[in-house]
């Protein structure tokens, strides 16, 4: 949902409506970390290196805090039954090569350390992504 430049609304309420009761929706999206910060800094401070590298698109996602993002699932009428930071190794990847491994989209050994980590001392800033667990309610009688 985070893709959607109307934002998560319409998609949440057709979840619930597709859900039969006691369903469960698993929702995921990107949140906002320290390191995120630390790049906009950057950008902010140093506009000539931004401007050197490749634009991004007009929209590409919208990173959704937490709360925002359990709100809007409960404004769609599911339960949320947990919420909970994770992909703390994957924060650190855009923050420097050191951290990236070989692979496409891959973790160095010292970006996981690095995750692991950031997910002990501060879990919600160096999380790269926010899992919501929800359920539709069975009917109220």
């Amino acid at each position: 949902v985070e893709h959607f430049e109307q934002g998560p609304a319409r998609a949440l309420a057709e979840a619930f409506r597709t859900l039969r009761p006691g369903g469960v929706l698993v929702l995921s999206t990107p949140t906002p970390n320290v390191v995120e910060a630390l790049l906009d800094l950057r950008r902010r401070l140093a506009p000539r290196r931004a401007a050197t590298k490749a634009p991004r698109a007009e929209y590409f996602e919208t990173q959704y805090t937490p709360r925002a993002l359990a709100g809007f699932a409960r404004e769609a009428g599911f339960d949320v039954l947990r919420v909970a930071p994770y992909a703390h190794s994957f924060t650190f990847y855009a923050l420097h090569r050191i951290f990236r491994g070989p692979g496409y989209y891959e973790s160095s050994r010292l970006g996981e350390i690095a995750g692991r980590i950031g997910r002990r001392i501060a879990p919600w800033w160096t999380a790269f992504e926010c899992l919501i667990i929800a359920r539709k309610p069975f009917a109220r009688i």
